[in-house]
Parts: C-alpha cells; sequence; structure tokens
C-alpha cells in the first residue's frame, strides 16, 4: 500500500499567496530561491519560487501536498523546516560538527560513492538544496554510521 500525503488546504494556499507577495514586495530574502536567486510578484515567479525550494515543477499551488506547503510556510516565516531539523538530527548522530563542511567532502569525492545521486548534489552546498534533495540526503545519511 502506498502513502498519498494529503492536499494542501485552501488556508495554507492562501497563506503562501499572501505571504510571498508580501515578502518579494519588501526584498526579504525568504522570497528568494535556495540558491539566493531573486523573484518578482509574479505568479509566475511565485511558482518558480515553490518549484526551486521543493524540488519538482509546479504548474499552480493547487498541485502542493500539504507537507510540501508546510516546508515553504516555514521558509517564508524564518523557521527551520521540520526537514531541516531532521538532517540535524542525522548530523548528530553521526557526529558531524561542520554539516557544511562534510557534505562539501562527501560531494567531493563523486559518483563512485553516491551513484547517480551525487548528479544531483554536484555544484550545490548545503544550504542550497531543495526539500526532494534534502530528502535524498536524508536517506544517504540514514545509511552512514558515526565516525569511531
Amino acid at each position: 500500500m502506498s502513502y498519498a500525503p494529503r492536499p494542501a488546504s485552501s488556508a495554507q494556499i492562501r497563506r503562501l499567496v499572501v505571504e510571498f507577495d508580501r515578502l518579494a514586495g519588501e526584498g526579504d530574502p525568504r522570497a528568494c530561491g535556495p540558491k539566493r536567486e531573486p523573484y518578482e510578484r509574479t505568479r509566475e515567479d511565485r511558482l518558480a519560487w515553490a518549484s526551486a525550494h521543493i524540488g519538482v515543477q509546479l504548474h499552480s499551488f493547487n498541485e502542493l501536498t500539504g507537507p510540501q506547503a508546510g516546508y515553504l510556510l516555514d521558509i517564508l516565516n524564518g523557521k527551520a523546516t521540520a526537514l531541516d531539523r531532521g538532517l540535524a538530527d542525522d548530523w548528530k548522530r553521526l557526529r558531524v560538527n561542520d554539516p557544511a563542511a562534510y557534505f562539501a567532502t562527501m560531494c567531493s569525492r563523486g559518483p563512485q560513492h553516491f551513484g547517480q545521486l551525487f548528479w544531483r548534489f554536484k555544484g550545490l552546498d548545503l544550504s542550497q538544496l531543495s526539500m526532494k534533495a534534502k530528502w535524498e540526503l536524508r536517506r544517504i545519511l540514514a545509511r552512514r554510521q558515526p565516525a569511531a
């Protein structure tokens, strides 16, 4: 049996539109993409912003799941997302003091250590990962053992 996440609520979608428009209008960095690219207060840019953060091409906010909408709202509210908190727990379990440096080292080792996932992470630093890429990273970290 497969798990299908619940769709985003109309209240979540309304909040996303209102908050994004407000922050983009103010030039707030929370309305920028994961690579710090700025977006305007247009529907196309709003969808591009969400797509960049989620890691899936969106044509409408109605395509969002509840967890994806919550992730985007956390970003707009300046809060750590549940996924980021999970990654923080993974880093602690692995006894990694500098996750960004650890991630850069892991990526520099190349495809022999990551397989096809390496190409998703190539050229990105930890702060630039989309929601989808962060889930993939969590899967990789779950298989790693803490340093002795």
